[in-house]
């Protein structure tokens, strides 16, 4: 018995996908992407079949597979491979697996895009899409600014958005200073829309960073220091990388048997679920589940 979910016009994902798709038809339409549209169709074709299918499979539910279009907006906007298509089969198979596959205590710990991302960067098969794409305008930086911050007080990830700004800041004048990087180099990546992706619908995925604000603001700092490490011995596509190896420390301090991580750091917010008398013939029982979702067995 397959459990069929319908999801509520409040569950902040509708966002995601709207703001995610406005940036991927801009990239496209208008800035030149290098992204084809066959690559572009085939990363969002293939991590929403897959999210669709691994979905029901693993919960035994059917519902849209919001969880996957956003993966393949994600990898349309911030993966580069020449035109090759094969690299986004491959990054989507990649980034819906490791949700589904490469659990602890029924949570998944790497962010799905950075997980593919890094996997394919480190197979040179492709790399990070690059600011100039966006033209240095400040165009894309406003809309992302103003949609990003509404999503983050939607997921409460607040305190994770700010506090990495603020340590961003801290290492690019750090590096400035000692590094005798130049300012321009050192701060001016903030002004490229991949960073601004990143920061605003990559790094504050609410199933993989913590619930509480001071765990937000240890998670944020943890990747910032990754970043300035990576970027001090010159590897390339620091963020997606920092990202990535602070997702690994989780998940090796929860296998290591510490519970913190297990139940703070990871799993978004707890769902309460409350059983509704169904009034449809053949409906078992109506879940309601923290007012995102509404579930109905069949």
């Amino acid at each position: 018995m397959y459990e069929i979910v319908c999801l509520s016009s409040r569950d902040p994902r509708l966002y995601m996908i709207g703001v995610l798709s406005l940036f991927v038809t801009l990239s496209h339409l208008y800035l030149g992407f290098s992204q084809t549209g066959t690559q572009i169709a085939l990363a969002i074709i293939c991590c929403t079949l897959l999210d669709f299918i691994f979905s029901a499979l693993n919960t035994g539910k059917i519902t849209v597979p919001l969880s996957g279009i956003i993966s393949g907006l994600g990898l349309s906007l911030l993966l580069d491979a020449g035109l090759r298509i094969f690299p986004f089969v491959f990054a989507a198979v990649l980034c819906v697996s490791s949700k589904y596959l490469l659990r602890f205590h029924d949570k998944h710990f790497y962010n799905p895009t950075a997980f593919a991302i890094t996997v394919i960067v480190f197979l040179n098969l492709g790399s990070l899409t690059p600011g100039y794409q966006w033209g240095g305008g400040t165009t894309a930086l406003w809309i992302v600014l103003s949609m990003g911050t509404l999503l983050l007080a939607k997921v409460k990830r607040v305190a994770l958005l700010v506090s990495f700004i603020l340590f961003f800041l801290a290492s690019a004048l750090i590096r400035t200073l000692i590094g005798h990087e130049s300012v321009s180099l050192a701060f001016g990546v903030m002004t490229g829309a991949p960073f601004q992706l990143f920061t605003f619908f990559m790094l504050p995925d609410p199933r993989t960073t913590p619930n509480s604000r001071w765990a937000q603001v240890l998670f944020s700092g943890a990747v910032v220091v990754a970043d300035f490490t990576l970027r001090a011995i010159r590897i390339p596509n620091t963020l997606v990388l920092s990202l990535f190896i602070v997702d690994s420390i989780v998940l090796l301090i929860a296998f290591c048997g510490t519970s913190y991580a297990v139940h703070l750091w990871t799993g978004g917010e707890p769902e309460v679920e409350q059983l509704v008398p169904s009034r449809y013939p053949g409906v078992g029982s109506i879940k309601a589940a923290s007012g995102n979702e509404f579930r109905t067995k069949v």
